[in-house]
């Protein structure tokens, strides 16, 4: 599995605006606007590049486990992991921020994570 899901795309609509909407109602705040919009929340962080109308977009969005959660679960745990499905290291968590990043995917005319 990859530490971080990964999707490029081109879109019609400001992807940027639309991430910052999303924000709002998926429980995201920014945490930066330098070139990039960085999303977080608990232990989920998506990066947004690009963005703007009829130009490709790349988003990033990955779980950041902190040593406390990585020793708790024996190590089992990397310290980053993407949210894609598949296997059975943190699938909830995974399946949990895949779902809300789905919305903003699907609110942009894309295809969703599975």
């Amino acid at each position: 599995m990859n530490k971080r899901t990964t999707i490029t795309f081109t879109s019609d609509v400001d992807v940027r605006e639309a991430a910052r909407e999303w924000a709002e109602t998926a429980g995201f705040r920014l945490q930066s606007d330098t070139g990039k919009l960085v999303f977080a929340s608990g232990g989920m962080t998506m990066e947004v590049r690009g963005g703007a109308s009829g130009s490709e977009t790349t988003i990033e969005a990955w779980i950041r486990f902190g040593i406390l959660q990585r020793l708790c679960a024996g190590f089992f745990v990397p310290a980053e992991m993407g949210i894609e499905s598949g296997g059975f290291v943190a699938r909830f968590a995974r399946s949990f921020f895949r779902k809300r990043v789905n919305k903003l995917l699907v609110k942009l005319g894309q295809p969703e994570i599975r």
